[in-house]
């Protein structure tokens, strides 16, 4: 299963469903952030495996940069029988856990269940796993995700961000053309 959350952050004016994920704290490590974080908006105890370099989510449109962290979560813990989110003032955010495989499909129906929008990063981790589940040849694999997300997956949203790099800096390159 995939622990998925869903809010409203203001930029967006819609729920969003994504991945749990916040602002690593001064003196905290990505992964210590990334369980944290889970901790926290979802009240699950979980370990971090692995961890990206890191990454940009659209380097073309701004300098927004991420790392992304697998944190494995053991549902048969004792602590996570009946976890308790610990949300900061203001916070209301709701837990999702969704089967794989067919994430694409899981994605969709929770959406329209929740009338909310799902995060590009989240998308083309479902996306991933589709091509790559019609796609039987090995693609070099990017992070050290190999417990959870599969080559082909990985190596298809590295893609997805450097394409949207690629169409960013065209967008800034035609609009800088025009003034």
């Amino acid at each position: 299963k995939l622990v998925l959350v869903s809010h409203s952050p203001p930029p967006v004016d819609s729920t969003v469903l994504e991945l749990p994920a916040g602002l690593i704290d001064e003196g905290e490590t990505a992964s210590e952030a990334a369980v944290r974080e889970l901790r926290e908006e979802t009240g699950l105890i979980g370990s971090a495996v692995s961890e990206s370099p890191v990454i940009f989510s659209d380097p073309g449109m701004s300098n927004a940069n991420m790392r992304l962290v697998e944190v494995l979560v053991d549902l048969d813990d004792a602590r996570n029988i009946s976890p308790e989110q610990a949300l900061e003032e203001g916070e209301d955010i709701k837990v999702h856990m969704v089967e794989t495989s067919d994430l694409q499909q899981e994605l969709l129906d929770l959406a329209e269940r929740e009338e909310a929008v799902v995060d590009a990063r989240l998308w083309s981790v479902a996306f991933g796993r589709a091509t790559s589940a019609r796609d039987a040849k090995p693609l070099p694999t990017l992070f050290p995700f190999n417990r959870f997300f599969d080559k082909q997956m990985l190596a298809f949203t590295g893609a997805v961000f450097v394409s949207t790099a690629i169409v960013g800096g065209l967008v800034k390159a035609l609009l800088s053309r025009s003034s």
